[in-house]
């Protein structure tokens, strides 16, 4: 992992510094490590906090120090062992691990909590046998339990199915809750009712009322699921209507890829016109550093100009990257965007330099992503390079003009002088010469040829190269009268045997699919990519391209399109996982489709939640959603499971129904406060590393929000009109096949 290298590296540097020529230094000008090291802790701050306030709100529901105590055991042996399994499977301590921690932690404290609210329930109602009590507590929502343990793992196991980097990202974060889910489901079978057995045998019985909060809610809750019963229409059309408000705001949604995270330093990657030696991309570097010296919150700057060849990216001499290394997040004064937009307003005044400004970090993510450091690029496909400049120019106007893009940079085909020797075969032919030793001759001559080589110090062997003296090739007029060798040992000048021309060339032909292409690369700044792709598509409307041309779209705006399409498939395959394990829970399709029914009652409060937050839909926010399909049907299960158990004893449909809901009104708002508690810092944005995982933790509190109202409400009225719309439709059925076996000729007939 990163903090690995990164510490190996030092101690490497360390153990050179001894070897280097007197008076060179090295100094670490940007260490990833330490954002990492920020984050994790930060995360682990917010998961410490989630975790007590879980404790807390348990208690607040149980009133009661030894039956919370129950779930504050819980929680750290579950942490526990599944960094053990974390281990074997090769997951380290990273950001989206621990969010996967946050996460899971809510989520797997659930089954803890059903099943010690469960048993503290028959310990009171039976103090005399308390063994029988804790295990017919436990036995009762073990089934739904299981089940709505198996749901969750299965919402979250495709995602260890997404391709390209977001399912590396991901990969931690859903094996994490899967684990958590897991340990969870085993603690809550096992060391749960001992704990229970344990520390409330003695104390669940004396405690004859209910918590202070579980009673006021209680009070508001039991008029309400009295009104919903009485008028169920009503209920169901208003969660409907809620859900449809929801898909009202989806349009002003923005849509994103990643979130983007505060890193703690900005790159500008600069680029200098075609042709620019090493020598003035550096003085232009220089002027750049100089102009931005004492800009707000920028601490140092380091100014490397070009990488070497050697390297795993190289950079020509005409690419410079300036690093802003700002103070610390605490004591920041401007927000990154303004800063950025400082940036781009001092350098604007210094002409022929495109600019982009990106994150080191975003910068080599967003190019594993889509090749690109852009966040958008628009692509013109076509044969002929001059067209392709022309249209690319015409592009690149159009973009300009969007509002939110910044950052625009056209791709350079013209502007390299070239050295063009057309060998005349006939001409050559006369002294005995063909092309292919006229290119020998020419590359020996100004590029060089190696003859031998040199080993200094016994370490390193270097190559002696010979080749013309400088005065005869530092002007390309002088190449036609390069003498060449004939087979005969006599000499002709280059100009007799071939013509010699010096014109201007592209200084790279880009190709994607086998076809050429330019690019316009931009960044959006204020909006969303989807809002500027699409205002870009309207002003595009009017760009004429001749046959076979063509324009799409790249940067991390093509990978976002992509993932969009995994991501569905995730959707689907997740809901019918949960579909199937429904239906094997409770052998009825109708009831099945009940609880899955409760799933768009928790999409509504995330879409919301997302909207009015001003958080866009990218790859966070969508696995915040994606959670809901276990969340949602995890509360619509408990009550379900109870309610068909009062059916079964013989009670009738609406006290059945009543008393269920009434009875796991607590469980439901235990368990939806606990998840919902367990990613609030982190949906707060506490500290540095929470961008990646905030709006997943926006969309799963506002979704738990809703989905808990709407369920405990609309639900048990959705219940009885679908028992109601069922026996109907039985009785319909067995009308018909009653009528056709009386129509049926007797035997004999």
């Amino acid at each position: 992992d990163t903090l690995t290298v990164v510490d190996r590296a030092r101690k490497a540097l360390q153990e050179l510094q001894p070897y280097l020529p007197e008076g060179v230094e090295t100094h670490v000008m940007f260490d990833q490590s330490e954002l990492i090291g920020v984050a994790t802790a930060t995360l682990e701050e917010a998961l410490l906090v989630g975790g007590v306030a879980v404790v807390f709100v348990i208690y607040l529901f149980l009133g009661n120090v030894r039956s919370t105590l129950v779930a504050a055991v819980t929680i750290p042996v579950a942490v526990v062992i599944s960094f053990v399994f974390l281990k074997v499977a090769g997951v380290s301590l990273n950001i989206m691990s621990l969010g996967g921690l946050a996460v899971g932690l809510g989520i797997m404290v659930d089954a803890a909590i059903v099943d010690t609210e469960n048993i503290f329930r028959h310990l009171k109602e039976r103090p005399d046998d308390p063994m029988l009590a804790t295990l017919r507590g436990a036995s009762e929502v073990r089934r739904p339990a299981a089940y709505s343990t198996a749901i969750i793992i299965a919402v979250f196991l495709p995602l260890l199915f997404l391709s390209g980097l977001e399912g590396k990202i991901l990969a931690p974060f859903a094996i994490t809750v899967v684990v958590l889910m897991a340990v969870g489901l085993a603690l809550s079978l096992t060391l749960t009712p001992a704990l229970c057995y344990t520390l409330l045998r003695k104390v669940a019985p004396r405690l004859k009322e209910e918590s202070w909060l579980a009673r006021q809610c209680e009070k508001v809750y039991e008029p309400v699921l009295s009104a919903s019963l009485r008028r169920p229409v009503v209920a169901v059309a208003s969660a409907v209507a809620i859900f449809a408000l929801s898909l009202a705001t989806l349009p002003f949604l923005g849509t994103e890829l990643l979130p983007k995270m505060d890193e703690g330093a900005i790159l500008v990657s600069m680029n200098t016109p075609s042709g620019t030696s090493l020598g003035e991309t550096d003085r232009i570097a220089s002027q750049v550093t100089k102009v931005l010296e004492g800009g707000p919150d920028i601490a140092r700057i380091i100014q490397p100009a070009g990488r070497a060849e050697g390297s795993e990216d190289p950079m020509p001499v005409t690419n410079s990257e300036v690093f802003l290394q700002l103070v610390e997040r605490g004591k920041r004064e401007h927000t990154i965007p303004e800063i950025e937009s400082w940036v781009r307003e001092r350098l604007e005044a210094i002409p022929g330099l495109a600019v982009e400004i990106t994150t080191p970090l975003q910068m080599r993510i967003d190019e594993s992503i889509s090749g690109t450091s852009a966040a958008l690029a628009v692509k013109v496909f076509g044969g002929d390079l001059e067209t392709l400049a022309a249209k690319g120019a015409e592009v690149k106007e159009i973009v300009e003009r969007v509002p939110g893009v910044v950052d625009v940079k056209l791709e350079q085909l013209e502007g390299v002088p070239q050295a063009v020797i057309a060998v005349d075969r006939s001409r050559a032919a006369r002294y005995g010469l063909n092309p292919g030793d006229v290119g020998h001759s020419v590359e020996a001559l100004l590029g060089g040829l190696e003859v031998t080589t040199v080993i200094k110090d016994q370490l390193k062997e270097y190559p002696v190269v010979v080749r013309l003296g400088e005065q005869y090739r530092d002007d390309p007029s002088k190449l036609a009268g390069l003498m060449i060798d004939t087979p005969t040992g006599a000499k002709v000048p280059l100009g007799d045997i071939a013509d010699v021309r010096i014109q201007r060339g592209p200084a790279t032909i880009k190709r994607e699919d086998q076809v050429r292409r330019i690019q316009v690369t931009m960044n959006v700044e204020g909006r969303d990519i989807g809002s500027v792709v699409a205002d870009i598509e309207q002003g595009l409307e009017g760009l004429r391209l001749p046959s076979g041309y063509f324009v799409s779209y790249g940067g991390g705006y093509e990978r976002q399109q992509e993932l969009a399409g995994q991501l569905t498939a995730v959707f689907i395959v997740s809901a019918l996982l949960v579909f199937i394990l429904l239906y094997l829970a409770f052998r009825s399709f109708w009831q099945a489709a009940l609880i899955v029914a409760t799933i768009p009652l928790a999409l509504a409060g995330g879409f919301l939640a997302l909207f009015v937050t001003g958080t866009t839909l990218n790859v966070s926010s969508l696995i915040g959603l994606l959670a809901h399909f276990g969340l949602s049907v995890q509360k619509g299960l408990i009550m379900v499971e109870y309610i068909n158990q009062l059916r079964a004893e013989g009670r009738p449909l609406r006290e059945a129904l009543y008393w269920g809901a009434h009875t796991r009104m607590r469980p439901v708002l235990m368990t939806a406060a606990a998840a919902g508690l367990g990613v609030l810092p982190i949906a707060i944005g506490w500290g540095a590393g929470a961008e990646l995982q905030q709006p997943m933790a926006i969309a799963l509190v506002g979704g738990l929000i809703t989905s808990t109202i709407l369920t405990l409400v609309a639900l048990p009225a959705l219940y009885e009109m679908g028992e109601s719309l069922h026996t109907r439709l039985t009785r319909t059925r067995a009308d018909r096949l009653g009528e056709g076996l009386d129509a049926a000729p007797a035997s004999g007939d």
